[in-house]
């Protein structure tokens, strides 16, 4: 499909009694292949695991193919408002929002993010 090296088989998936979407697993966690898979439109690390199956890292993010809403909020640093405020500010040179922004992420680029990752792993 997409030519990525197979995940390590250290972790049995057991999702008994979880909703188990057909959403791809991908590379997401920083690993060069497929260590995310969604469950119950949450995104779970395949190499965090124990003897008795996946453990949840306290916050797993949306999944970007069936929580996409979600999934571009949580992924979001400066909302609409605080780049409008900031846009307005008259104290703040160029090189300041330029900087701000360079250090956020905005929705529209959260957004891109969704649909890169969606193209290239659907």
């Amino acid at each position: 499909m997409n030519n990525l090296p197979q995940k390590p088989h250290s972790c049995q998936t057991d999702v008994s009694g979880s909703a188990v979407n057909q959403c791809p697993e991908f590379p997401f966690f920083g690993a060069s292949y497929p260590d995310a898979t969604c469950i119950d439109g949450q995104l779970w690390d395949l190499d965090k695991c124990d003897e008795s199956g996946l453990i949840s890292s306290g916050d797993n993010p949306p999944c970007p193919f069936c929580n996409t809403e979600a999934f571009i909020d949580y992924h979001t640093d400066i909302d609409d408002k605080e780049l409008q405020d900031m846009n307005n500010d008259e104290s703040l040179s160029e090189e300041d929002k330029k900087e701000i922004l360079d250090s956020n992420r905005t929705k529209e680029d959260a957004t891109k993010l969704a649909e890169a990752i969606k193209e290239r792993y659907r």
